[in-house]
């Protein structure tokens, strides 16, 4: 698996939190990205927590009324 990612002994390694998992980067492998990669990169990241945030249930739907609205909450301090 080393051998197929590029990683080779020696290589600085960082293992990072990733939300229940673990993320293994190497300091050398991000800086040969090319803008373009880590662009693509982000676009892909980005499309997961799209849909994602499409299956998450809220506590409270858009347009739904929860029983108070932000004014009210300074109701108290404007006299």
């Amino acid at each position: 698996m080393a051998d197929a990612h590029g990683i080779t002994p020696g290589d600085d390694l960082s293992w990072d939190d990733a939300g229940g998992g673990l993320r293994l980067t190497t300091s050398e492998r991000v800086l040969k990205l090319s803008i373009e990669e880590r662009l693509r990169l982000f676009d892909e990241s980005e499309t997961r927590r799209l849909e994602r945030d499409r299956t998450r249930q809220f506590a409270v739907e858009q347009g739904e009324d929860r029983g108070w609205t932000r004014e009210s909450l300074y109701d108290d301090r404007t006299g």
